[in-house]
């Protein structure tokens, strides 16, 4: 059984000059099981099956380009399949060879709410590959993605550290996205001893190359 609850906000400036600011969350809350099937050691298939509640206020820009919100609230049946895989391998200063991989559809049958909702589908993929190059070095790569069939779906927002680096904190959101890092990983000192015998170790480096994108369907 899995019970999850994701909740998220996000703010946007009032293009009118002043210093307007705005905060509404989405709310996801579902209740369901899942089973999985093992095909071989690193492969499983994964199915899951539940029922979800979402709340969420919807960003619109008026006829003057301010930003209002519309509030509204579904209730669907959720379902979805994913192929799963791992086979990366560990060193003490994390992953340095192998991958890991989530892909599937899903699909949300709406069963009451709010006529902005309807029932919707897509599909996700979370993909992270290592290749190391030495003993302590590798290359690190990130593919993560979602496109849904409707702008009922969950809002995704992207951006800062460890994503789009050099952009604000969560700077795009639409209900699809697109996400790739590139990273070359390697350290830097295997120690540093603190004169009061502390250690600090190690401190690695990585250099990076970031990019990714998000979209509203009804904004193509």
């Amino acid at each position: 059984a899995r019970a999850f609850d994701y909740r998220d906000y996000y703010v946007s400036n009032s293009s009118s000059g002043f210093n307007d600011r705005f905060q509404r969350r989405q709310r996801f809350t579902s209740l369901g099981g899942f089973a999985s099937y093992p095909l071989n050691r690193l492969y499983r298939i994964e199915g899951n099956l539940g029922y979800t509640q979402q709340r969420s206020a919807r960003p619109f820009r008026t006829s003057i380009g301010s930003v209002q919100f519309d509030e509204f609230a579904s209730d669907f049946l959720s379902s979805g399949v994913d192929l799963v895989g791992d086979s990366t391998r560990w060193q003490s200063f994390g992953p340095f060879q192998g991958h890991r991989l989530r892909i599937g559809p899903f699909y949300n049958f709406k069963v009451s709410g709010d006529d902005y909702y309807e029932s919707y589908g897509g599909v996700q993929v979370d993909y992270r590959g290592y290749q190391h190059m030495t003993r302590r070095s590798l290359l690190a790569l990130r593919l993560s993605g979602a496109k849904q069939t409707s702008d009922s779906g969950r809002i995704f927002a992207i951006g800062g550290i460890n994503q789009l680096r050099g952009s604000e904190f969560r700077d795009f959101f639409g209900t699809n996205y697109m996400l790739a890092n590139f990273e070359i990983r390697f350290p830097l000192l295997s120690a540093v001893i603190l004169p009061w015998g502390g250690v600090i170790a190690p401190i690695r480096g990585f250099a990076f190359v970031d990019a990714g994108t998000t979209w509203f369907d009804d904004q193509i």
